[in-house]
């Protein structure tokens, strides 16, 4: 089974707050792979971006998280099973489909 993480999911993984034990201990023991779609590191991205303004996080705070998020992307894939695109190749293969082109 696969999972796609949310952002509401995502953003405590990598910025310290209420939920970042909640969020970790669910995808230590996520029971499938974890999808992070295009679409949701854009809205991570967002939220990120918005902390500072709120006085979540400094903004050097806010840079390491996204600087995170892109060392995550590369390191941690193979490592914890997360699979970092939602298109619609990954789709496909989900869907154990091929996608033809014209």
């Amino acid at each position: 089974m696969s999972f796609c993480l949310d952002t509401s999911v995502l953003v405590p993984l990598l910025v310290r707050d209420a939920l970042t034990a909640r969020a970790r201990r669910w995808l230590a023991a996520a029971p499938g792979e974890v999808l992070i779609g295009d679409l949701t590191e854009a809205e991570f991205a967002a939220a990120i971006g918005a902390k500072p303004r709120r006085r979540g996080v400094t903004a050097e705070e806010a840079r390491a998280a996204l600087g995170a998020l892109s060392m995550w992307r590369v390191d941690a894939p193979p490592a914890a099973g997360l699979t970092f695109d939602l298109g619609m190749e990954a789709v496909a293969r989900r869907l154990g489909t091929t996608i033809t082109a014209a």
